[in-house]
């Protein structure tokens, strides 16, 4: 059976590098290197997720209604979420999630007036 061939949306690849961004500020504090290392193993698992999905696309959590899946990366912090064209045999991430610190929580900023 041929491998499915895997697409990442701009709004996914635009979510992942902010979310990778934050981690990286986030990380600093305790030393740049370590700040690099955990912004690298995220990077690496949706990586490892990609590569799982070229074979496996069926994995992970689905939405019967929609017919999105979705799976947990970086112990449950982060989400992918993709749709499988089994006809064209893509698959095509859609979103990635913060679900400890969405986006809309990590843009506040604090009045000091």
């Amino acid at each position: 059976m041929p491998a499915y061939a895997v697409y990442e949306s701009q709004n996914f690849l635009s979510s992942m590098e902010d979310a990778v961004s934050w981690l990286y500020l986030h990380n600093l504090e305790q030393s740049e290197q370590f700040a690099e290392r955990k912004s690298y193993e995220l990077r690496q698992e949706v990586k490892v997720l990609e590569g799982h999905l070229t074979q496996t696309p069926y994995m992970g959590q689905a939405d019967d209604l929609s017919g999105l899946r979705r799976f947990p990366l970086y112990e449950g912090r982060y989400s992918a979420t993709w749709i499988i064209d089994e006809a064209s045999r893509n698959v095509t991430m859609l979103e990635f999630r913060d679900s400890k610190y969405p986006v809309d929580l990590r843009n506040f900023q604090l009045d000091e007036s």
